[in-house]
């Protein structure tokens, strides 16, 4: 507990009052720097702040002691005082923090460095010596000093937006043994407790435990932001603990990655799992984390690290490494499938790992993945679907531009060309726009639906009359290449119609890059086959403008 003089103001300048000038205590003083924000969540003026502990059994005036800082070589460091009738009591935290940080006990101007090339942070009693030094960043290029005067040889991580440096050595806050690599941890925002002791997390190493990236959502439908989601699967014998475990997210360098840091008290049982996601997901995760996944193009990849660094599994998905992100063997020669809009990629088998992402993934094809549940529905192994291989599926006819306004008016009517039922649980359609290895959406067929021998299942938006399935749909109206993708239920390209002028997008069909193209139908036109199932995977000569629509009946004549 902090105790201040009645009268006296804490809303301090730099070196106001005069640092180093008495009363307060000097000798024995057993106050140390147990946490600091030197990163704030955008920006840093009036958000940084330095928690200070009282490790010893006596009250300790700091009147006139002083907290100090340092950001390069050159810079001869700033200060910041405490007024006089500043008391911290035995065991008790201070927290020194900006005009903008919630609580503080003492109202101080910081301007923290946030750790390129090695910087400080500096406690001083009221005779001006030094107490206590945290060096922290990716380096000490900067020659920063620690207690001894010299250069220090031994420094902290460097924390990024919104984490801390906070003193956990042996497990505990409040320990010092003048070395801060040993002495402090990165601590994930969401951990972070200002003027509170430190949650100091347990410590899983990799080698004692087998956790591995076993589902994740990278591309949500529409605005990715917060409903990005990754399950972790403890495929192991024991029980482990992922406090200070990472996962760092490379877009396009595989040099260059974003790390976030699990929140402390994430834990695992043997065959558990757990669900990190964003706070708009519509499920209830295991732990909210704030993710931000790259969407597949050229490669991207997914790490997860354990708390001393060492890596413990990657995902490298996209469909191509052209980035040249790595894996557990180096630049990753086997790659998964870039999933598409809304669409999961999972392990199948679930937890299987032969650290080859190409191997272990496919694309989920169960409508929102399954969190926290075993992947055997998105594999095949969970349903009664039929797959590519058995089915005779087909897009028959579609409605890409309505008359009017095309929201909520679109369609696609799927055929079933063989003589036998089919069970569609699970298929999905997907439209790509522009981007060929992106689709821009999808609609997946719900669990039970069957298509009968010779039948029609009309997918429509909310206004589509009719509908068998309703989905929100987006088609592109034809300019320079669109088109539709079939896909089964384990994922596998079952057909596609690929329209338009011309494929100046290259937009693939069952071949690659579609090289016959159906025409542009107009406004309100269909693009149908005809007769209906004709399919040779040639869309300029399967599809025409038919001369009249028919959603979920057999197809008319060509016009």
């Amino acid at each position: 507990m902090l105790r201040l003089l009645p009268a006296l103001l804490l809303a301090l300048t730099a070196c106001d009052p005069d640092p180093g000038s008495g009363p307060g205590d000097c000798d024995a003083m057993q106050v140390l720097i147990n946490e600091v924000m030197v990163d704030a969540p955008g920006s840093d003026e009036g958000f940084e702040w330095v928690e200070l502990v009282n490790v010893g059994g006596d009250d300790v005036d700091l009147s006139y002691a002083y907290i100090g800082w340092m950001k390069s070589e050159s810079s001869t460091g700033e200060t910041v005082g405490f007024p006089e009738g500043t008391v911290l009591e035995a065991g008790q935290y201070l927290l020194v923090g900006g005009v903008e940080v919630a609580e503080t006990d003492v109202e101080v101007d910081l301007d923290l460095g946030q750790g390129t090339g090695g910087d400080g942070v500096f406690l001083y009693n009221a005779c001006g010596e030094v107490l206590d030094v945290v060096v922290y960043g990716d380096s000490n290029d900067d020659a920063i000093t620690d207690e001894s005067g010299g250069k220090a040889v031994s420094y902290a991580g460097k924390p990024g937006s919104g984490e801390t440096l906070a003193r956990c050595s042996d497990g505990s806050d409040g320990i010092d043994s003048d070395d801060p690599a040993n002495d402090f941890i990165v601590m994930g925002e969401e951990s972070v407790t200002p003027g509170e002791a430190n949650v100091c997390p347990c410590e899983s190493m990799a080698s004692d435990v087998r956790i591995v990236i076993n589902e994740v959502l990278v591309d949500p439908a529409g605005a990715d932001g917060g409903l990005e989601w990754v399950e972790l699967l403890n495929v192991g014998s024991e029980d482990a603990c992922l406090d200070l475990w990472t996962l760092e997210v490379f877009k396009s360098d595989p040099t260059d990655g974003t790390e976030k840091v699990l929140p402390v008290g994430m834990s695992i049982p043997a065959g558990g799992r757990l669900v990190l996601a964003e706070d708009s997901v519509d499920f209830e995760p295991d732990a909210f984390l704030s993710l931000s996944f790259g969407n597949g193009d050229e490669g991207d990849a997914i790490h997860l690290y354990d708390h001393t660094g060492q890596l413990e599994d990657a995902l490298v998905y996209g469909g191509s490494n052209e980035d040249g992100m790595l894996d557990e063997n180096g630049t990753a020669t086997s790659i998964a499938a870039d999933p598409g809009s809304d669409i999961t990629l999972a392990r199948c088998p679930d937890g299987s790992d032969s650290d080859q992402s190409g191997a272990d993934f496919q694309a989920c094809m169960v409508e929102g993945g399954t969190p926290g549940l075993a992947n055997d529905a998105c594999c095949g192994g969970g349903g009664s679907c039929d797959e590519a291989g058995a089915a005779t599926l087909v897009i028959n006819e579609l409605v890409v531009d309505p008359d009017g306004a095309d929201a909520g008016y679109e369609w696609v009517e799927i055929y079933n060309a063989g003589n036998g039922n089919i069970d569609a649980s699970g298929w999905r359609v997907s439209w790509f726009k522009s981007n060929p290895d992106s689709a821009s959406g999808s609609a997946a067929i719900p669990s039970g639906t069957t298509i009968a021998s010779h039948g029609f299942l009309l997918i429509g938006d909310e206004f589509v009359s009719g509908a068998d399935v309703q989905a929100s749909i987006d088609m592109g109206n034809g300019t320079d290449g669109d088109g539709l993708h079939l896909s089964d239920c384990a994922g596998a390209l079952e057909d596609a119609v690929v329209y338009g002028p011309n494929n100046e997008d290259y937009i693939y069909d069952e071949g690659g890059v579609a090289s016959s193209v159906a025409p542009d139908p107009g406004g309100g036109d269909a693009l149908a086959r005809s007769p209906d199932g004709s399919d040779t995977n040639a869309s300029g000569a399967d599809f025409c403008v038919a001369s009249a629509a028919t959603p979920g009946s057999s197809n008319a004549s060509c016009e």
